[in-house]
């Protein structure tokens, strides 16, 4: 009898400790972690931002006072860009139109256009940001001049 009372609580004790090990993760958990997955997978630029519309700015040169920038985005891939060269004259006035890409982080875009330059640009709220040929930061004394504003819908109907 004294035995049978020694052998009890150590088997109700291991039965609940194997049952805990076994036993499903709490629903806190489970909702907490498909909540951040869910959120890892929208917060990006792509998801996340407004980012179809027009954006303005004026880029270095290295040989003309600055490149007057204009690129309209749509929401379907496709862009428009107008790059004009100021203090030249004649003016020298580039435009371009097709299409663009998302690279896999959803944060930065590729203008595929016909004659194979490579231009990327990071997307940020109400920005863009022209990357490097490799698609990252330019750094440098002028890396805060390769940004171009989204301007609104009023002022982009008023754009040659």
């Amino acid at each position: 009898m004294l035995k049978r009372a020694l052998y009890l609580p150590l088997f109700v004790a291991t039965t609940a400790m194997l049952l805990s090990a076994c036993s499903p993760e709490p629903a806190g958990n489970a909702q907490q972690a498909s909540t951040s997955t869910a959120a890892a997978m929208s917060s990006n630029s792509r998801n996340a931002l407004d980012w179809a519309g027009t954006y303005q700015g004026v880029l270095p040169c290295a040989s003309c006072e600055g490149i007057k920038t204009t690129i309209t985005l749509t929401a379907d891939g496709q862009y428009q860009l107008q790059s004009i060269y100021l203090g030249e004259e004649p003016v020298n006035q580039f435009d371009e139109s097709g299409s663009f890409s998302w690279d896999d982080s959803g944060g930065k875009i590729r203008l595929n256009s016909e004659s194979n330059e490579v231009r990327w640009f990071r997307v940020e709220e109400n920005a863009l940001r022209q990357l490097d040929l490799e698609a990252e930061l330019i750094s440098g004394e002028l890396a805060e001049h390769y940004r171009l504003a989204k301007v609104s819908a009023e002022v982009a109907a008023r754009l040659p």
